[in-house]
């Protein structure tokens, strides 16, 4: 067996999806106990969508016309449990 479950994705699954291996997950962490700071998440828009090179790549080259990686300034809902988001659903 692998030593982590991101060896094999080292390799790149294919040629789209070889942006997808992230160097960061793929280091050794060490060990924290329950009282350690957790790591910050990336919030930067950038961090987690795709590039427009990786978009072209995941498309074989085909591009995206009038379309952008991704926008700002959404109205957005959010549901903190998924009952409320359910019987929204079912209503609408």
């Amino acid at each position: 067996m692998s030593a982590s479950p991101f060896d094999d994705l080292s390799k790149g699954l294919s040629r789209a999806f070889e942006f997808i291996v992230d160097p960061f997950h793929l280091k050794k962490k060490a060990e924290k106990d329950a009282t350690a700071p957790f790591d910050q998440p990336y919030l930067e828009p950038t961090r987690w969508f795709l590039t427009e090179e990786e978009m072209l790549t995941s498309r074989n080259g085909a591009k995206r016309e009038g379309m952008h990686l991704y926008s700002k300034g959404n109205h957005v809902k959010l549901y903190v449990a998924s009952a409320g988001y359910f019987s929204d659903v079912a209503t609408t």
